[in-house]
């Protein structure tokens, strides 16, 4: 395909302007083409611009998440990784909000350790009450 005729090439701002195009004509789900663009912009080095993109993919998408939490971390925006991360843990299993506290108190833990378990919406304790 064109697409990946042009990746390898690393014409990184003609493989964009694909998904571009793709979204403009509707086809395909925008949401998820514009994951993969941040994901572009994030190897050609882009990281802000792939920032904007995935949040935009929020709340709701898990790949989106997942995708703005490694992001932020490069940039070493950990703090605002962990709070991603804690946004939605009411929408989630005890199982889920547990795994997502543990990973926003393990970032959290590289920018300031003895904040690490504290959360401003919901602490551990309150997923088993």
């Amino acid at each position: 395909s064109a697409a990946s005729d042009v990746y390898k090439r690393q014409e990184w701002d003609e493989l964009l302007s694909l998904y571009d195009r793709r979204i403009e004509s509707g086809i395909g789900n925008a949401v998820e083409i514009g994951l993969v663009k941040a994901s572009v912009l994030r190897t050609c080095g882009r990281l802000e611009e792939a920032v904007v993109l995935a949040e935009a993919s929020l709340p709701g998408n898990e790949r989106g998440l997942e995708l703005l939490v490694v992001l932020l971390s490069s940039l070493g925006r950990t703090d605002e990784a962990a709070q991603h991360l804690i946004s939605d843990l009411d929408a989630l299993s005890r199982v889920e909000a547990a795994h997502r506290l543990w990973r926003a108190a393990e970032l959290r833990s590289e920018e300031s350790p003895e904040d690490a378990l504290k959360s401003p919406k919901k602490s551990w304790w309150d997923l088993w009450a």
